[in-house]
């Protein structure tokens, strides 16, 4: 699901409002118009690991873990 948000936020980067647009079109011009969103897809992972890496339990107090449904194996 991760992967899903963050290339469609890469292939936001194309739009000329876009704060990685600069970027965008850097790589557009070194890796072709088609594998574009796969260097800005990495770029904004690096730069929301260390809030993902480690959210505490500030980023939503009074969470529970989630806990999975008996019978159901995860999809890889």
């Amino acid at each position: 699901m991760l992967r899903r948000v963050v290339f469609g936020a890469a292939t936001r980067a194309a739009r000329p409002s876009a704060p990685d647009y600069a970027y965008y079109q850097q790589a557009k011009d070194r890796c072709g118009g088609n594998r574009t969103a796969l260097p800005v897809a990495c770029r904004l992972i690096r730069r929301a690991r260390h809030p993902l890496r480690a959210p505490g339990d500030s980023l939503m107090p009074g969470a529970r873990p989630l806990q999975r449904s008996p019978g159901r194996t995860p999809r890889h």
